[in-house]
């Protein structure tokens, strides 16, 4: 069967001709706008790399208001142990509370907040993941403050992040390395900016450069078991905080317990 051509109807006698849309003077072409969209692209990921080591926060949309719903007051019963004390003595037992923190707000270790006194000075079993590399020279217990605080830039200035982490896991006070969620906390921001900013307190990454602005207290005695030392910055900022103590499980060598730099 032969197929039959077919043609497009004719025009309706009195019917106007339809002709396309003339283009609207002055609006830019489908060309024009996806240019303009990839240069707004190339500035954005420009100012994303510009406030990204700044460290900036963008503020979150805001909530929406909701009526605030009536408060509930919820009253736990006390547990069998507390109602047997109070039945056997008359008197509610005593709680244990765990003592301020330290000096340069250091967390107060939970071992050492139940044995009491200063957590600094009790003896802490610290966690060492990296106990295996004995190829780290670590200062001990004659060294000095700034032969400790020289071996902290060595670290910030290493190639290897791992060799940061091992070295920083080993000058920092047991007090602090409690497990492994301290180590990661570590690693996830203090070292990290360490490994960052390590140049910017040193003159041509000169481990040995650095310069203390003021110690305190003022003077460092034999007596003294706390120091907080400030370095001062090349970029004119602040001079900024590192914070040692005396490590009661070695001797007494000095180890870092908090550190801004």
């Amino acid at each position: 069967m032969s197929e039959t051509a077919v043609s497009p109807p004719a025009a309706v006698a009195g019917t106007p001709a339809v002709s396309p849309p003339a283009a609207v003077a002055g609006t830019p072409s489908l060309a024009d706008v996806i240019v303009r969209l990839d240069r707004l692209e190339a500035v954005l990921l420009q100012l994303i790399e510009v406030v990204r080591p700044a460290g900036r926060m963008v503020a979150a949309e805001a909530p929406r208001y909701a009526a605030p719903a009536a408060p509930q007051i919820m009253v736990a019963p006390p547990s069998v142990a507390i109602a047997a004390g109070v039945a056997a003595s008359g008197e509610p037992p005593l709680i244990a509370v765990a003592p301020p923190a330290p000096r340069g707000g250091s967390p107060v270790p939970v071992a050492a907040a139940s044995a009491g006194g200063d957590p600094l000075a009790a003896p802490i079993k610290p966690y060492d993941p990296y106990a295996h590399r004995t190829d780290i020279d670590i200062p001990g217990p004659t060294a000095t403050i700034q032969q400790v605080l020289r071996r902290v830039f060595e670290a910030g200035l290493t190639a290897e992040p791992e060799d940061t982490w091992a070295i920083m896991t080993k000058l920092t006070h047991p007090s602090q390395m409690v497990g492994p969620r301290a180590l990661d906390h570590f690693k996830a921001f203090n070292w990290h900016k360490l490994r960052r900013t390590a140049p910017t307190y040193l003159q041509n990454s000169d481990p040995s450069t650095f310069v203390i602005a003021y110690t305190d207290p003022g003077e460092v005695t034999p007596e003294v078991d706390r120091v907080r030392v400030f370095v001062r910055s090349g970029d004119n900022r602040m001079p900024v905080p590192v914070g040692f103590a005396r490590d009661v499980t070695n001797s007494n060598a000095w180890r870092v317990t908090m550190m801004s730099l």
